[in-house]
């Protein structure tokens, strides 16, 4: 039931640009990415082994055989057929579960995901158009124009989207044991499906499968409006106050995503898995 959330890219106007600082901070962030992920995977070492899955197959002469999958190689099953989602057959859409009863990942598994997520073409082209309307807008005058402002906006735009996927959907869910992913529920009165989604936002699924407040998606939100204002100018930070502005604000988009999830995007996407059995109404 968790989602990751889209953040909502707030940023401000720059008088200047300190492209050093934006460096240090990127940096920074990617040896904690790394940290995290090497904390993720000593913690999955040593964990004991998750009960097999098993398929019995009956053969011709009354007998049968018996297959047998580790919950990590049901799990990565799982997560190849995410990443063949996408909406209108481009957009990639890998944060969503259409099995009812889906394998708890493991942490390089969420990783895994926040990587491909990151480095989809989509996601590139995408932090280009983001950037070429900015520009031919002015926005973000202190950016400048020609190359190098759109080179700077193209820069902010990937950053953003690449700081929040990374926090909401694998060092955050590794650390609080977290499911990120949406998970859809398709059936029931529409009240209950909006509920549902909404609530996707506050609620999701643990690694143990029960519900537990989402620490994932609401601190995600809120390191990654702090990271933001961190490698600002002095002269366009504004405190804790538009830090938690940017925090409700994704929020905000984060339900309306789920919303979206849950009664639109399937209908642009083809080939989902077919489901066997529904989620339990809420």
């Amino acid at each position: 039931m968790c989602q990751r959330a889209p953040r909502a890219k707030l940023r401000r106007s720059l008088s200047v640009y300190h492209p050093m600082r934006q460096l240090c901070s990127l940096a920074i962030f990617g040896i904690l990415v790394c940290v995290c992920q090497a904390a993720g995977y000593a913690q999955e070492v040593g964990l004991p082994d998750a009960p097999d899955a098993a398929q019995t197959h009956p053969q011709a002469d009354g007998g049968s055989i018996t297959v047998t999958a580790t919950q990590s190689e049901v799990a990565a099953a799982e997560v190849a057929q995410e990443e063949k989602q996408r909406v209108l057959g481009v957009v990639p859409n890998f944060y969503v579960v259409y099995s009812p009863h889906p394998t708890p990942l493991s942490a390089g598994q969420k990783y895994h995901l926040a990587w491909r997520s990151t480095v989809d073409p989509f996601t590139f082209l995408a932090s280009g158009l983001s950037a070429g309307i900015e520009q031919a807008n002015g926005s973000f005058s202190g950016y400048g124009q020609g190359a190098t402002g759109y080179a700077k906006r193209y820069g902010a735009s990937f950053a953003d989207g690449a700081i929040s996927t990374f926090l909401g959907g694998a060092i955050l869910p590794g650390v609080f044991r977290q499911d990120p992913r949406y998970y859809y529920q398709g059936t029931g009165s529409t009240a209950s499906r909006a509920r549902h989604a909404v609530a996707s936002v506050f609620v999701c699924r643990g690694d143990n499968g029960r519900r537990e407040f989402n620490y994932s998606s609401i601190l995600g939100n809120l390191a990654s409006a702090g990271i933001s204002n961190a490698y600002y100018p002095t002269s366009d930070r504004h405190g804790a106050g538009l830090t938690f502005q940017n925090l409700g604000t994704g929020t905000a988009f984060g339900m309306f995503g789920a919303l979206m999830q849950e009664f639109v995007v399937p209908h642009l996407t083809p080939h989902l898995p077919r489901r066997t059995s529904a989620l339990p109404h809420q």
